[in-house]
């Protein structure tokens, strides 16, 4: 079991290291909305709700399959994350990055953090969808949970906890809100400069360690 739980921990935190988008909205609502922590409250919900069921329909599927009967459904999974992070790096190595583009990115990440706190359920939903690479774990920790030989109870824990560890980047900046209020604007406006000065080099240092670990892990499985 503890095993189980440390994958899932290695899971939820590479599902967190590419939440850039939603850190960079949740960082901004903490400035912009008129109440931050209910507005975060449902930007995460928005986003976890979704989470849910994303994880409901996969876990169900992964329970009908023969993923326990010694296949390399697994394998291949851990593979094809591997192979999508690496082709995410190589693109990001040959982007170019603008003022103009930095800035188109600012103005949308503004316009998603100051809506009103219902519309933020929605805003979470939509980066969720956006956050491809996040999902793309998601879906391979959840195959880890999957082929366990866990009780159902143990099931809904460790997916529980992948979710949670993944959704960092969306109620962090609101932990971060309620422990310094005043302080909190000036870190996480610094933050929010740094990740749209610094996307193109996150995202190729992301793209190149998550995706050789998950290559190689899906590699060593099937040889």
């Amino acid at each position: 079991m503890g095993y189980v739980f440390l994958q899932v921990a290695l899971y939820g935190l590479a599902a967190a290291a590419v939440g850039g988008k939603a850190l960079v909205v949740s960082a901004l609502i903490v400035s912009k909305a008129t109440a931050p922590g209910r507005s975060i409250l449902a930007f995460t919900l928005g986003a976890a709700a979704f989470c849910v069921l994303f994880a409901s329909v996969e876990l169900v599927l992964l329970a009908e399959s023969d993923l326990r009967a010694g296949s390399n459904v697994g394998a291949f999974i851990d593979l094809a994350i591997g192979v999508l992070f690496l082709f995410l790096g190589v693109t990001a190595v040959f982007s170019r990055e603008t003022p103009e583009r930095e800035a188109a990115r600012r103005a949308q990440a503004e316009q998603a953090a100051s809506g009103a706190v219902g519309a933020m359920l929605v805003t979470g939903v939509v980066v969720q969808l956006l956050n491809i690479d996040a999902l793309a774990v998601l879906a391979g920790g959840l195959k880890e949970i999957g082929e366990a030989d866990i009780t159902v109870a143990m099931t809904t824990t460790a997916a529980a906890v992948l979710i949670a560890l993944m959704l960092v980047p969306y109620y962090g900046p609101g932990l971060v809100h309620l422990a310094s209020p005043q302080r909190s604007v000036h870190v996480l406006g610094r933050l929010t400069d740094w990740l749209f000065s610094n996307s193109r080099m996150a995202e190729i240092v992301a793209g190149f360690l998550i995706g050789s670990i998950f290559t190689l892990k899906g590699l060593q499985e099937l040889l």
